[in-house]
């Protein structure tokens, strides 16, 4: 079976750690985005307020057709054309942790948190392949997750679809009074 899977989330959630063990468990390609954006040279530009690149989506699309089946790891996954999308949340407090340990700036790490809050990883999810293919895992351990993952990807797990089940909500006072250290 052919499949495009997307993996996203905000940075630090463990998008690269999970993508790399599926890579490996499904002998398909893993598209790690950004570093294919950064080795190809298909930046567009760098965003020097929010401190990443700016990647070429359609030269990356293009080159994404020659696989027919590929993990495509991103933040951004819903823009490359994927049949799922597992999108892994973490706690806040603790991705503000792997934010800081990464030397991520101080309104780098804001700006992560708020949009792990807001589930903008989750909702972009949804707008590109629907509810019904759209999966959210909050990550634990990356054996038990890739397990997790790959009942979803052989199609075993349809009920953990955001369709058919409770979503994870970090919009609490608790990871609104986080975001004030900033």
């Amino acid at each position: 079976m052919n499949m495009r899977i997307g993996v996203s989330g905000t940075p630090g959630t463990g998008k690269t750690s999970l993508s790399i063990s599926l890579s490996k468990v499904c002998g398909t390609y893993h598209a790690e985005i950004s570093s294919l954006a950064k080795d190809n040279q298909w930046v567009l530009e760098y965003d020097d307020e929010r401190d990443t690149c700016v990647v070429d989506a359609q030269k990356i699309k293009s080159h994404l057709k020659k696989y027919e089946n590929v993990i495509i790891d991103s933040h951004f996954a819903d823009l490359f054309d994927c049949d799922i999308i597992i999108v892994l949340r973490c706690p806040p407090p603790k991705l503000y942790e792997r934010l800081s340990s990464r030397g991520y700036s101080p309104e780098k790490i804001k700006e992560n948190l708020l949009s792990e809050i807001l589930d903008s990883c989750l909702i972009n999810a949804i707008d590109s392949v629907g509810i019904d293919n759209t999966y959210e895992m909050v990550t634990g351990d990356l054996e038990e997750d890739v397990k997790k993952a790959l009942s979803i990807i052989e199609g075993k797990g349809k009920n953990m679809s955001v369709k058919n089940t409770a979503r994870t909500h970090y919009l609490t006072e608790e990871n609104l009074d986080l975001l004030q250290r900033f």
